[in-house]
C-alpha cells in the first residue's frame, strides 16, 4: 500500500493498477475490485498507510479497518490511527472545524487529516482549523497538571480505585 499510494505518482500508479488488472490479486481489493473505481479523481500523495485505510474505510464502511490491517499484515499502531482518521473525519463532517475537533486529532496525525479532508471534501481546512488548534487554553491533558492526588483530595469520601484514572 505504501508503495502505490504514497508516491509521487499516484494517479499514475492507480492507473496502471486498473489496467494490469492488479486489483484482482491484491488483498481486500480482489474482494471489492470496483474500490479503485471510487477513489476521488484528484488523488494525491498520501502522507501514511493509515490514511489510506481510512479512506478506503470511508468509500465503503462495510470492509473494516480490522480487516485493511489484518490482510495487509500492518501494525496495530495504523490500525489505531485510521479508526482515529475515521472518527475525527465523521465527526468533522457534522459538526465542522470547533475546539473539540482541535483538542481530540493528534498533532502528528493532522498533515494525514487535512489531506483526507481535502479528498473527501474538495476543502483546504488548514488555516481555519490552526486558528482553533493555537486558541486553545490545553491541547494535551498533560498540560493539566492536575493527577489522581488532586482529584482524591477533592474527593475524600470516595476510596481510591479505577474511577480516578477513568476520570483523568
Amino acid at each position: 500500500l505504501r508503495l502505490i499510494f504514497q508516491g509521487e505518482y499516484v494517479q499514475s500508479a492507480i492507473e496502471l493498477m486498473k489496467e494490469v488488472k492488479l486489483q484482482k490479486v491484491l488483498p481486500v481489493f480482489q474482494e471489492v475490485p470496483s474500490l479503485l473505481d471510487k477513489l476521488p479523481k484528484n488523488t494525491t500523495s498520501f502522507v501514511t498507510v493509515a490514511e489510506v485505510i481510512a479512506l478506503f474505510h470511508y468509500i465503503d464502511r462495510n470492509i473494516s479497518i480490522t480487516t485493511w490491517t489484518k490482510k495487509w499484515k500492518l501494525p496495530n499502531k495504523t490500525k489505531q490511527s485510521a479508526t482515529s482518521l475515521v472518527t475525527l473525519l465523521d465527526y468533522y463532517l457534522q459538526y465542522g472545524v470547533n475546539n473539540w475537533l482541535a483538542y481530540q486529532l493528534p498533532k502528528n496525525e493532522q498533515p494525514s487529516f487535512f489531506h483526507l479532508i481535502g479528498l473527501v471534501c474538495h476543502s483546504d481546512i488548514k488555516e481555519e482549523f490552526m486558528k482553533v488548534y493555537h486558541n486553545l487554553p490545553v491541547t494535551s491533558r498533560v498540560q493539566l497538571e492536575f493527577n489522581g492526588s488532586d482529584l482524591q483530595n477533592m474527593f475524600r469520601d470516595y476510596p481510591r480505585g479505577r474511577w480516578i484514572s477513568e476520570t483523568l
